[in-house]
């Protein structure tokens, strides 16, 4: 008995071809595109239909008079049938294969291969031409097909598939490749991962959450530090999940129903933001050692940015983020201005700082803040305050409950801000 396969690892699909004929027996190729008649017994009167599939495939064969509507059998079960000589219109998992000869003695053997599914998601067959719906199913499935050519979607993403009787070499591994994550197989391993490969001085936390499962909480540090929340191990910069749809937060940005599949990898598209604060380097000011930077990061949604920023950090660092176009806004600089963050690039942003020296005589309280923010609150007891913030336009907030305020625009430098008396 010899089994030939086929396999076509594409959006979780493997297609194959099972065959178990002694070739020596074929006396006629019969529709070389479905079916071949296989030479018998003399001395039988009726004739034998039948298709070679693996145990556990899925098939659903009814079988009709030709050119008519009349049912004569109908099976999910059996792949070999006893039938009187004859011709005989089929139709198999809603595919139809019309005027198939059973002759008396011999054996027609339709050609068929297997389709598994793999992935855990809704996906539909169609024929060559994708106008006629033969599949819809919302599960891995191994599906017998007779051979031929079929369109298969899934996740949006229309796949070529050929069914065939013959052994094929199978084509180059490929991917799935989504607007928010990419699906790449593994070789030789049924583990389904989530791929943390991140470089080691990014910023990153991360809840993936599933429909009546605890939250899993995974950072920077603990991947760094091998320490574990929730899970299993970081097998090669991935975490092992079951496999399904999950809901997962990067840095507070929620993607949902990203799909986690056995024998692949999933990767978060994302890349990198980097905030660097410093003084220009051809300034002769030493670094006070008291850097003050505030950003904003705005998910934009349409046309525009929401009002409220989802992420808030302070000072220089690098940060995955999810694919996206976003709104930033740092500290005394107007307005929002756009980042568009790319798949496995880093965008950069220089934040030049000034040096700002608040003289406070006679000691009175004040504050430093630009729109709505406060950023340096004066120490009243002080009369200096010497700080670098980010070169912009300011409100030097003073009197009583701050109640008088002037702008003062901080440049590349230093700046003397003294607080009027009152």
């Amino acid at each position: 008995m010899k089994q030939i396969l086929l396999s076509l690892l594409t959006c979780g699909i493997c297609v194959s071809a099972f065959t178990q004929i002694d070739s020596s027996k074929k006396i006629n190729p019969g529709n070389p595109d479905k079916w071949e008649i296989i030479k018998g017994s003399a001395k039988s009167s009726t004739g034998k239909l039948f298709v070679t599939l693996p145990k556990g495939t899925e098939w659903d064969m009814t079988i009709y008079a030709t050119g008519t509507t009349k049912v004569l059998s109908n099976t999910s079960l059996k792949t070999s049938l006893t039938l009187q000589p004859g011709t005989y219109d089929l139709q198999i998992n809603h595919i139809w294969i019309k005027g198939v000869p059973v002759e008396k003695g011999n054996e027609t053997r339709l050609k068929a291969g297997v389709l598994h599914v793999t992935t855990p998601d809704s996906w539909t067959l169609y024929d060559e031409t994708q106008k006629t719906v033969l599949i819809n199913s919302l599960s891995p499935q191994e599906r017998g097909l007779p051979i031929g050519k079929y369109k298969l979607t899934i996740l949006g993403q229309v796949q070529d598939i050929e069914i065939t009787d013959e052994y094929t070499s199978p084509p180059g591994l490929q991917v799935i490749d989504t607007p928010g994550w990419i699906i790449t197989p593994l070789q030789g391993s049924e583990d389904a991962l989530l791929d943390l490969s991140f470089p080691g001085d990014t910023s990153w936390h991360m809840k993936i959450s599933s429909n009546g499962s605890p939250d899993i909480l995974l950072s920077a540090d603990d991947f760094k530090n091998n320490k574990i929340k929730s899970g299993g191990p970081f097998p090669g910069n991935s975490y092992s999940l079951t496999p399904g749809k999950y809901n997962i937060t990067l840095n507070r940005l929620l993607l949902e129903g990203v799909l986690i599949i056995s024998g692949r990898k999933t990767r978060i598209k994302t890349g990198l933001l980097k905030i660097n604060a410093q003084l220009k380097p051809d300034s002769y000011y030493h670094d006070t050692g008291n850097p003050k930077l505030q950003w904003y990061l705005y998910p934009k949604t349409n046309d525009s940015y929401y009002d409220n920023p989802y992420f808030i950090s302070s000072g220089s660092r690098s940060v995955a983020l999810p694919v996206k176009e976003y709104g930033i806004k740092i500290m005394g600089v107007y307005p929002v201005n756009r980042v568009v963050i790319t798949d496995r690039k880093t965008t950069s942003l220089e934040v030049v700082l000034g040096v700002v020296k608040i003289t406070n005589y006679p000691p009175k309280p004040w504050s430093l803040r630009d729109a709505s923010y406060t950023y340096v609150n004066g120490n009243p007891d002080t009369y200096m305050t010497v700080v670098e913030l980010p070169i912009g336009t300011y409100r030097l907030h003073f009197g009583p409950n701050g109640s008088t305020a002037i702008n003062k625009d901080i440049k590349e430098g230093e700046n003397f801000f003294p607080v009027p008396g009152f």
